[in-house]
């Protein structure tokens, strides 16, 4: 019967290669200098990672470069965290 045989419905192999490949990556500093897609990728998101986990972002202010602090949002429009409403 066409169209339910296992095989076809399966993704093609070398994307199943290419998504454990990824998988099991991970991230090392010699990523920054890889010039392959899976080292930049990993780089970048290393990078994003860390610029967030640094910014302290969770509470809404974000540390410049300069040492000085900048509020993403003012009091007044903060999500309440029990409702998920703007504030009144």
């Amino acid at each position: 019967m066409a169209g339910n045989n296992r095989e076809e419905s399966l993704p093609n192999r070398d994307l199943l290669k290419a998504a454990d490949e990824v998988a099991e990556h991970r991230y090392n500093v010699t990523d920054y200098e890889g010039e392959g897609q899976l080292s930049q990728g990993t780089a970048t998101t290393h990078e994003q990672y860390s610029d967030a986990y640094k910014a302290g972002t969770s509470d809404g202010v974000v540390m410049l470069e300069n040492g000085e602090t900048c509020k993403l949002y003012d009091d007044e429009t903060a999500t309440n965290n029990d409702t998920g409403t703007a504030n009144d």
